[in-house]
């Protein structure tokens, strides 16, 4: 996972493609947001512009959202992101 961070070779998935794709609340399966490259474009109902995801740690990304800085831990399998509010987003898989 360090290389992916730090950079990845050629023919490498990055850090940030492996976090890519939708997001829903694993609460109730509510659309939260889609991740792209390192920004977090949000579901309609949110009226926010997109917000940019930075590394904290190995396995840990922040963001700023209405003057607030919010943290999540990445799971082991890139799937799901435990926010420091309690909220969990699982990642959508595409339907087949």
């Amino acid at each position: 996972m360090d290389g992916a961070v730090n950079g990845a070779a050629v023919g490498e998935v990055t850090f940030w493609e492996q976090l890519e794709g939708v997001y829903v609340r694993e609460q109730d399966g509510k659309y939260m947001a889609s991740i792209q490259s390192n920004l977090v474009h949000w579901a309609d109902e949110f009226r926010s512009d997109p917000s940019e995801l930075s590394i904290t740690g190995t396995r840990e990304v922040c963001l700023s959202l209405g003057g607030r800085v919010y943290t999540a831990e990445i799971s082991a399998s890139l799937g799901t992101l435990l926010w420091d509010d309690g909220e969990v987003w699982a990642k959508r898989q595409p339907k087949a």
